[in-house]
């Protein structure tokens, strides 16, 4: 069986580097605790093991957030009972 053209299949892609993006996720509140200090900009999407995804896919979470193997986010907000209504 032959390829259809020469060459390799994959030619995979370097990973984007940004430290200025990557300064700017540490300036944002953790997205599993709300926490504001001690952030560090968490790699996210597909990536092999031992290899880090691009930085514009980076998240916020702080240390213990981000040691943790699937960081909990946070639950929405529940809204509180209407307490405008009166029964009759």
């Amino acid at each position: 069986m032959s390829q259809l053209r020469p060459g390799t299949l994959y030619q995979g892609s370097k990973p984007i580097r940004d430290a200025e993006y990557r300064r700017f996720i540490k300036r944002l509140p953790c997205v599993g605790c709300d926490k504001t200090w001690w952030i560090d900009p968490a790699h996210t999407g597909p990536h092999g093991t031992g290899q880090k995804s691009c930085d514009l896919t980076c998240i916020p979470l702080c240390r213990p957030c981000h040691d943790q193997p699937a960081p909990p986010l946070r639950k929405p907000e529940e809204k509180p009972p209407d307490e405008t209504r009166t029964t009759a």
